[in-house]
């Protein structure tokens, strides 16, 4: 049982960072709650929270998510992978949600953005 709910785990979680990194990279899955996506959108993002250079490290996230997601589906070099968007993760709560709290801004308040609670739980 334990090793079927690590598969089901590292499955939702490849889905969650696949559709992430299709977002970062192609625009996939865009809309409301995460905007239009691709790469210039994702680098222009990346240079309003101070992140340099923007474009580089918008293609690095989105790779990492993308072929990260796959490979967590697949369990190749999980440990690795967990480890490198574990830190992904960290990077996000450190320039963008840290300074809202813990929460997701569950009432769309518009002058709230999201706390870190979901780059947590990833």
């Amino acid at each position: 049982m334990v090793g079927l709910g690590l598969l089901v785990l590292r499955l939702v979680l490849a889905v969650v960072f696949v559709a992430h990194g299709g977002n970062k990279i192609f625009g996939l899955f865009g809309g409301a709650g995460i905007g239009p996506g691709g790469l210039s959108t994702t680098a222009a993002f990346f240079g309003t929270v101070g992140l340099n250079p923007p474009f580089v490290l918008a293609v690095v996230d989105g790779v990492l998510e993308l072929a990260g997601g796959v490979l967590l589906a697949v369990g190749f070099l999980t440990r690795w992978v967990s480890i490198a968007l574990a830190i992904s993760m960290g990077v996000a709560i450190w320039k963008v949600h840290y300074q809202w709290g813990f929460f997701l801004n569950w009432m769309g308040a518009a002058d709230r953005g999201q706390g870190m609670e979901y780059s947590i739980v990833l």
